[in-house]
């Protein structure tokens, strides 16, 4: 529990600090939004609800616009994304991550264009892609926060 609020920090920090300084392009990859799609994949949305909701209010504090905007929609992505993955049954969950990351932003980006009436759309097109490339990292990181701590077991010996 603890462990997944440091890496939802820590994925913020990096996102808001780091990846200003580390990464070339003007677009850069949703790591909190990223990290809600893997949640919602792996976590039965009950139990995950708070930390979607924390990731939401994380970004909306250092948005310039719509506070509230991501909360809303993170928690509304995540519900949908495991209730699917729930309901479907899938062999490869790398592939249905690709396509809830994507679709899930083409989606914020389209309300952004109805909302505020300028084109984001393309770059909800493009940040999507980069998203699908960050997207095995996030998930390795959330399934090493998963593992049980191994302690001094003697039910080995």
């Amino acid at each position: 529990m603890i462990r997944r609020g440091i890496l939802i920090l820590a994925s913020g920090l990096f996102q808001l600090n780091m990846l200003y300084f580390l990464w070339p392009f003007a677009l850069q990859p949703d790591l909190l939004f990223i990290l809600v799609i893997v949640m919602a994949m792996n976590s039965e949305f009950r139990k995950i609800a708070g930390y979607v909701l924390f990731c939401g209010l994380l970004k909306d504090a250092f948005a310039l616009r719509l506070f509230g905007f991501n909360s809303l929609l993170f928690s509304l992505e995540a519900f949908l994304v495991g209730y699917i993955c729930r309901r479907l049954y899938y062999q490869e969950k790398a592939w249905f991550g690709f396509i809830f990351l994507a679709s899930a932003g083409v989606l914020n980006y389209f309300i952004l264009t109805v909302i505020l009436k300028r084109p984001y759309i393309v770059i909800g097109l493009a940040e999507a892609a980069i998203n699908c490339l960050f997207f095995p990292i996030i998930e390795k990181l959330y399934s090493a926060d998963r593992r049980p701590a191994t302690g001094n077991s003697y039910a080995h010996r």
